[in-house]
């Protein structure tokens, strides 16, 4: 082929989880001799072991201890049998205002106020329970840069051979914090191929968020090489070629 185009993908997955711990909840077993009155007496004035639990969402950690009383109390009033903290931010999304951030998430500051919630749960007879850490994501003071959730990012560079190449790759956008290379591969296309870009690239990498809890996302089943902007290549004919980059982020090869 006398024209080729190199895309080259550099950047770094990470994949990520969590743990969840089941709470085991005491209930009373009725039996056949069970009183009908007791039960309709438990459904107009359902025992507190049957209230509901919520999200108790310390939005940015900006919380005080006059507050977290006033929640509490007021979950108690509701019949809610209690509560589970979650703190995380989010406070801008669909343009709103950011909220200011309170203690730093397992902070001293922030574990006062834990403690403080904690024994006010227990005043009030009340369950508690905490989130694993801090977002939605894992953070907190204890995650660093390099164990926090990941991306995949890349940049393209095209190259026409043959020729010897001896080329800086430039570095993705988006990394701020943490940044590692993966790989480094040529994908070839021959000559006169319309060259587009694959239709939602960026939703079917999961680099950006579909939106909502519940999205539609069928679309992103299709998968069709026929597909207005997708372009099919042999795996075959992509080739490795990271050993050909330096740690200057220099690229040398025989294209």
């Amino acid at each position: 082929m006398k024209y080729l185009k190199y895309i080259f993908f550099i950047g770094i997955l990470y994949l990520y989880g969590c743990s969840s711990k089941q709470s085991k909840f005491s209930h009373k077993d009725f039996s056949n001799e069970t009183n009908i009155d007791d039960l309709e007496k438990g459904f107009i004035t359902p025992p507190h072991s049957a209230g509901v639990r919520c999200y108790w969402w310390w939005l940015n950690g900006n919380v005080t201890q006059e507050a977290i009383t006033r929640d509490l109390e007021e979950m108690k009033d509701k019949g809610f049998n209690g509560a589970l903290i979650f703190d995380a931010d989010g406070s801008s999304q669909s343009g709103n205002q950011q909220v200011p951030a309170g203690p730093m998430f397992a902070s001293p500051e922030w574990t006062k106020l834990f403690v403080h919630a904690c024994k006010e749960a227990k005043r009030l007879d009340l369950e508690l329970s905490l989130n694993i850490q801090s977002g939605w994501n894992l953070g907190g003071p204890g995650v660093s840069a390099e164990e926090a959730a990941q991306q995949l990012v890349w940049s393209k560079t095209r190259v026409e051979g043959k020729k010897i190449l001896n080329q800086k790759l430039e570095l993705p956008v988006g990394p701020e914090k943490f940044y590692r290379d993966v790989t480094v591969i040529a994908v070839p296309v021959e000559q006169g191929v319309i060259i587009q870009s694959i239709i939602d690239l960026d939703l079917k990498n999961s680099t950006r968020e579909l939106g909502g809890s519940a999205p539609d996302c069928r679309f992103l089943l299709n998968s069709a090489p026929t597909l207005p902007g997708e372009l099919a290549v042999n795996r075959e004919n992509i080739i490795n070629i990271s050993s050909k980059m330096d740690n200057e982020g220099v690229i040398r090869w025989d294209v």
